[in-house]
């Protein structure tokens, strides 16, 4: 025949101290463990929970966590002295600086100086055949003498025997040097004539009746000499 005790589990701060020389035995209704608690209130874990007990007594009973030596020792202190707290703030002022805290040199980084920028005459080499470059004052010269004009003229404005047309310049040339090139959709041998600063007259040098429109180009390129 089998005999048994019933216990209600309560909670360890429920039970009273023991009388002296005695001990107070419950279930903690916190972990379902039976303990006992003395005069002093220190509470036992009884022997059949002894692995709960071994548990709680090994020292490193987690070793996939730091014990508080393992974490001491993982610690490394900062010595934080008031030089090196100041220099936190001089390498802030010093990533803020923009007027060259380094003293680097133009050659050192291969920049030009700022009087180059924007500068002219020797300091840029003149443009060749082969290299690029600036121009010299004389090609600008050259350049700056370039006049182009052009127009269309309709193939029905051109009248009598050979069929004429006027060209009238908006501006005067400032030389009659210029060159003249026409084309057009009638095939015709195209001359000018009376060729002035203020326009010239294309020849169609036929009497037929023109058909489409004839192109007329005027170039002076400053060769002049």
């Amino acid at each position: 025949m089998s005999s048994y005790v019933t216990k209600l589990k309560v909670p360890s701060n429920s039970v009273p101290n023991a009388s002296t020389g005695k001990i107070n035995e419950f279930t903690d209704s916190s972990d379902g463990l039976t303990k006992s608690k003395d005069e002093s209130g220190n509470i036992q874990i009884y022997s059949g929970s002894a692995a709960v007990a071994a548990h709680e007594a090994a020292l490193d009973p987690h070793p996939q966590y730091l014990t508080s030596s393992e974490g001491n020792a993982a610690y490394v202190p900062l010595s934080h002295t008031t030089g090196q707290v100041n220099s936190h703030t001089q390498i802030d002022s010093h990533i803020s600086n923009i007027l060259n805290p380094h003293n680097t040199t133009a050659a050192q980084v291969g920049a030009a100086p700022l009087s180059h920028v924007g500068g002219g005459g020797a300091e840029h080499a003149n443009a060749t055949t082969s290299v690029a470059g600036f121009m010299s004052s004389a090609d600008k010269t050259k350049l700056n003498a370039v006049i182009y004009k052009s127009g269309l003229v309709a193939g029905g404005t051109f009248a009598g025997n050979p069929k004429k047309a006027t060209i009238t310049f908006s501006t005067a040339m400032p030389s009659t040097n210029y060159s003249i090139f026409i084309s057009g959709t009638s095939a015709r041998t195209w001359t000018y004539e009376a060729k002035t600063v203020n326009g010239f007259v294309i020849n169609a040098n036929a009497n037929a009746a023109l058909t489409g429109e004839v192109s007329w180009q005027a170039i002076l390129n400053g060769e002049v000499g």
